[in-house]
């Protein structure tokens, strides 16, 4: 039996699937979003981590930059 036939014996379609997972994602980024929204302590820990990790990457850049293209002189 296909993936389709499937689906059908199960009483659900693909358009109800994508739709929960839609509806899913829409709530899941709403909840983080209001958490940083309205949680001090959580957006100065959220975009501090970000901060760390632009910084590391850009070291990590720089240092990979400078060994493959850098002067050997």
């Amino acid at each position: 039996i296909g993936d389709s036939a499937r689906w059908l014996d199960d009483g659900l379609s693909q358009m109800d699937f994508l739709l929960g997972l839609i509806i899913g994602f829409v709530a899941g980024s709403w909840m983080v979003f209001c958490g940083l929204l309205f949680k001090k302590r959580w957006r100065y820990a959220y975009f501090g981590l970000l901060d760390k990790l632009y910084d590391r990457l850009y070291v990590i850049s720089v240092v990979t930059w400078q060994k493959r293209f850098g002067n050997t002189g």
